[in-house]
């Protein structure tokens, strides 16, 4: 039988090596740095029944236009989402076969953004939520998500400034109450997920696909990864504060379990 001391001896070593533990499992994003940074994704056939969804940080809009992801606009694939400043307000947009979609107005630098772009076969959804409004614009269109995609970067030499995250696209029309789930960091319903990005790797050239499809990214330009700023984890525990558990909440949770079992023993 473990003795008292010995169990004394494991718990004081615990109180060391458990905030390592939960340490480690650090939260990134990818910071693009405006000039050259992008991340290329291979082709992805999601059809024309699809969700592609993110969380994307602008931190600057000195250019005339800032591109989130981008296709073959030109053709029947899934266009262009970008940021397009107009005089001293920017847009957020979408882009497909010479036709524009303006979704939110008027952005600001240094907030987390989640945006969802929603094709049913029928016609095409745009959604965008902060943490205190949300926007939803639609057009009759019918795009074919089959193509390669890149993240950050446009073939005209537009790049991006900020941060991007939580990268997913479902080969399914989401619906507005899951939309809102996902933006609540709420997944209940993962089904038709085709490829998920969270950049959680830390390092290195390749943003590994959390699916077993492995749609894994080429990482260009040296595009770094961020911790998650303190902003969108406010975000998140404002609008879900009874999902969220933050890393001290964790280790001074167990320490009282502990305790109570340590002393239960006398």
């Amino acid at each position: 039988m473990i003795s008292k001391k010995l169990l004394l001896i494991i718990f004081i070593f615990s109180l060391w090596l458990v905030p390592g533990l939960v340490q480690a499992q650090e939260d990134f994003a990818l910071e693009f740095d405006g000039i050259d940074d992008y991340v290329l994704l291979p082709q992805i056939n999601a059809g024309e029944e699809f969700t592609l969804e993110a969380w994307f940080y602008p931190t600057s809009l000195a250019a005339p236009w800032f591109t989130l992801f981008k296709d073959d606009w030109k053709g029947s694939n899934l266009g262009s989402i970008y940021l397009n400043p107009i005089g001293e307000q920017v847009d957020l947009s979408w882009w497909w076969q010479e036709k524009s979609m303006l979704v939110l107005y008027n952005l600001n630098l240094d907030t987390w953004y989640y945006f969802a772009l929603v094709a049913d076969g029928e016609e095409v959804t745009m959604h965008a939520i902060t943490d205190r409004q949300s926007w939803q614009v639609s057009t009759s269109t019918t795009p074919n998500f089959n193509n390669e995609l890149k993240i950050g970067e446009t073939d005209e030499g537009s790049f991006f400034r900020g941060q991007i995250d939580q990268v997913k696209i479902y080969q399914r029309a989401l619906t507005p109450e899951e939309i809102q789930e996902h933006f609540e960091q709420n997944y209940q319903n993962e089904s038709g997920l085709l490829a998920e990005w969270n950049f959680d790797e830390g390092n290195g050239e390749i943003v590994y696909d959390k699916t077993e499809n492995e749609y894994n990214g080429v990482v260009l330009g040296g595009t770094a990864y961020v911790v998650h700023p303190e902003e969108k984890e406010y975000l998140v525990e404002v609008i879900a504060e009874e999902n969220v558990v933050t890393n001290e909440g964790f280790v001074k949770s167990l320490i009282k379990k502990f305790l109570l079992w340590f002393r239960n023993l006398f």
